[in-house]
């Protein structure tokens, strides 16, 4: 069992702690804030927080190594990456049923939507490709190579490019999604995690082996300037622009 912690951001304060049945890896939040989705690697599924009381809504299985969760657009539907079989389930979030699954490829781990939810992008991390899922009818309608292993997932803030940290190799990876073109500039040690910051035009990207951001330009991906934080950066977030 393990534990999700609700946080007043405006107080700083923990007002709420949930248990949940299992270990815990990612957590998202719907975008109309109904429902938080808590993944389950070691068994295999999530389990959904009503945000408005507090109390687990359902636990469902999905697939081995349940890795990572993105709420559709409406928050009507919820991706899960499934590492342990190579699939992503759709799950219908008004009854927390899985609707449908897709194979997409080794190691599935990262997801990313498009704006309007039409494509979902999904890092396989040991096949060392991004695999593009058109979400109407949920099937794979191309996979970028971008070299093995992978690990951060990123959209552009004009959804335009997808940025592809590939741990592996030593760089991070661009790809066009127009006209499919491919950009890469190298950064070592381990580039891991990669977060785009909303009108900026700038990619934060994170090190496994040392303590640091990159701050990246993300049209030309030269390397603007370097941020030492405390030890390795995992999850990079900013706050919602107003």
């Amino acid at each position: 069992m393990s534990t999700v912690s609700i946080i007043d951001t405006a107080a700083a304060a923990v007002i709420r702690r949930v248990d949940v049945p299992g270990d815990v890896h990612h957590v998202a939040v719907d975008p109309t804030g109904r429902f938080a989705a808590v993944t389950h690697p070691g068994l295999g599924g999530v389990t959904a927080l009503d945000l408005s009381s507090f109390e687990i809504a359902a636990t469902v299985a999905t697939g081995p190594y349940a890795n990572y969760a993105a709420f559709s657009p409406d928050g009507r539907r919820l991706y899960v990456s499934n590492a342990g079989n190579g699939t992503v389930s759709e799950l219908d979030v008004e009854r927390w049923i899985v609707r449908r699954n897709v194979i997409v490829g080794e190691t599935p781990e990262h997801l990313v939507l498009s704006r309007d939810g039409g494509r979902l992008y999904v890092n396989n991390v040991d096949a060392g490709t991004v695999s593009v899922v058109d979400t109407p009818t949920f099937e794979v309608v191309d996979n970028l190579a971008a070299g093995a292993p992978l690990h951060g997932l990123e959209l552009a803030d004009d959804g335009d490019t997808i940025f592809v940290a590939v741990m592996g190799e030593d760089r991070v990876v661009a790809f066009d999604l127009a006209g499919r073109q491919r950009r890469d500039v190298a950064l070592a040690p381990a580039p891991y995690h990669v977060a785009a910051i909303a009108g900026t035009g700038k990619l934060y990207v994170s090190s496994d082996v040392e303590p640091k951001l990159w701050v990246v330009d993300g049209e030309t991906l030269a390397v603007l300037h370097e941020i030492e934080i405390d030890g390795k950066g995992h999850q990079i977030a900013q706050p919602a622009r107003r």
